[in-house]
C-alpha cells in the first residue's frame, strides 16, 4: 500500500514516522492496526470458565467462583488435558437448575470430567462423570440421573414407568446401537412405547431382549434407568427457553 501508517505502542524508525516490517518478509497490503483484546462482561459464562482454567486448588481441581455454586468442584479424570469446554457446558448447565438441585449436588456429590467413555452417574458413590466431548444436554442428563437418586419418590417413579411400560412384552424390545461422546458404538435395547418421552427413554442395558421380561412376560420397570433422567433432559431446554 503507498499510504503511510503508524503503529501504536511502537518506537518509530528514525525520524520518518514509518516502521520496520511488522512481521519477517513482511508484504502486507492492508493497514496494521493494533486493537485493544475484547473483553467480556462480568455476568459472561464463558469469562467465568476461562478464569476457572487458572482457579485451581493444590489437587488440581477447578473450584467454583462465588454464587449459587460456589462450593462445587469439579475433579479433571486426566490432570494436564484440557476440559475448559465440558466445563463451560456444566456451569452453563447447572445455572439453569432449580435451587433444589443445586443443593442436591452440594451435599456431597462429587463431578469428575473428561474420561474417554460414556457420561454417567454412580448412583452407589453419589459421582457425576461427564465425559470428554459431553454437551451440555448429556450434563442434563446425567444430573437427571442424579435427581432420580437424590431427589424423586421411588414409589412414584415406579408407578409412572409401569404405566408406560402396561401391555408390553419382549417383542416390543429392540436392539439399537448407540454412540458415546467419542464414537465408540455401545450395543443397547430400546423399549417401543408411544407412552414415552423419547426413544431414550426406553433404553435398557441387558444381553440380549428375553432379559428384559419378568416371569409373567411383562417388562421389568427395573432396566429402565434412563426413564428419570431423560424425563429432566428434556424439561431442561425448555425451562431455559
Amino acid at each position: 500500500m503507498d499510504e503511510l501508517f503508524f503503529s501504536g505502542n511502537r518506537v518509530e524508525y528514525d525520524e520518518s514516522g514509518l516502521y520496520p516490517p511488522l512481521h519477517p518478509r513482511c508484504a502486507c497490503a492492508v493497514r496494521y492496526i493494533e486493537v485493544e483484546a475484547p473483553r467480556f462482561s462480568s455476568e459472561s459464562k464463558v469469562e467465568d470458565i476461562q478464569i476457572l482454567e487458572y482457579n485451581q486448588n493444590e489437587l488440581g481441581q477447578t473450584v467454583f467462583p462465588e454464587g449459587d455454586i460456589a462450593d462445587f468442584v469439579i475433579e479433571n479424570a486426566n490432570p494436564g488435558t484440557s476440559i475448559t469446554q465440558e466445563r463451560i457446558n456444566i456451569v452453563n448447565t447447572l445455572s439453569s437448575v432449580p435451587k433444589k438441585v443445586l443443593d442436591a449436588i452440594n451435599d456431597g456429590t462429587r463431578i469428575i470430567v473428561g474420561q474417554r467413555s460414556s457420561s454417567g452417574y454412580d448412583y452407589d458413590n453419589d459421582i457425576l462423570h461427564i465425559a470428554r466431548g459431553a454437551s451440555s444436554e448429556d450434563v442434563a442428563h446425567e444430573l437427571g440421573h442424579l435427581i432420580d437418586k437424590k431427589l424423586v419418590s421411588r414409589k412414584k417413579a415406579d408407578l409412572l414407568i409401569r404405566k408406560a411400560v402396561a401391555g408390553l412384552s419382549v417383542s416390543d424390545v429392540i436392539p439399537a446401537v448407540y454412540y458415546d461422546a467419542i464414537g465408540n458404538p455401545i450395543i443397547i435395547y430400546l423399549v417401543r412405547s408411544n407412552r414415552l418421552v423419547s426413544e431414550y427413554q426406553g433404553r435398557i442395558y441387558v444381553q440380549n431382549s428375553g432379559q428384559a421380561a419378568d416371569s409373567n412376560g411383562n417388562i421389568r420397570i427395573d432396566l429402565l434407568k434412563e426413564f428419570v433422567s431423560e424425563i429432566f433432559r428434556r424439561y431442561l431446554p425448555q425451562k431455559q427457553d
